[in-house]
């Protein structure tokens, strides 16, 4: 990698590190452009260089979390069976929300709860497990008219259920409610369509 290279990649990681410090402390609807370059060491100009908007930004902080776990789910030779790759994936992107804490975790829920023409991290998560499902369809591991979208559907409305709760009660653990999820509801779902072999 050249120098130039190597600069632009800082110089993202700083816009990146100061938007999420900047959200942390005054909420995404509270953070502007400005903000982000003062706290970056940057010019105006130069954030402008790499995203046209603050929201291009935060997806791609977004994505840059979520993206490993997705490349895992996404190839299912490390799973035994659709269960578990789909509790891989809630699992591990719980444990990365619950570990942010609740106070971001409720920043969150107001940003992804924001009109806005960037796509919204529950639709980016129902085409996620779409995709792992269909996935599992394609390898003969669950079978050929199995409802994805429903199925999707149904997971991901109940998680982002528990993201809810969580942030109105501090006393509901989610990571415990997903790893309850997966272990006892999730087959009830998926069990009728598991290929048997």
């Amino acid at each position: 990698m050249g120098k130039r290279e190597e600069n632009a990649k800082a110089t993202k990681k700083s816009i990146m590190r100061a938007t999420s410090e900047l959200i942390a402390e005054k909420g995404y609807e509270n953070v502007v452009v400005e903000d982000i370059t003062k706290r970056a060491g940057i010019a105006k100009g130069t954030f402008y260089n790499y995203y046209k908007q603050k929201d291009d930004v935060i997806t791609e902080f977004s994505n840059s979390y979520f993206s490993k776990i997705e490349d895992r789910a996404f190839n299912i030779e490390n799973f035994d069976s659709p269960i578990d790759g789909l509790s891989y994936y809630l699992e591990s992107s719980m444990e990365i929300i619950f570990e942010s804490g609740i106070s971001r975790t409720r920043k969150w829920i107001n940003y992804i709860s924001l009109p806005s023409s960037i796509p919204k991290k529950f639709t980016f998560d129902l085409v996620t497990v779409t995709k792992i499902l269909r996935i599992f369809v394609e390898k003969g591991c669950l079978e050929t008219d199995t409802p994805v979208e429903q199925i999707a559907d149904r997971i991901m409305t109940y998680c982002y259920g528990v993201i809810f709760t969580w942030t109105i009660n501090e006393q509901e653990n989610p990571l415990q409610k997903i790893k309850s999820f997966n272990k006892n509801i999730l087959p009830h779902i998926l069990n009728q369509y598991i290929v048997k072999k």
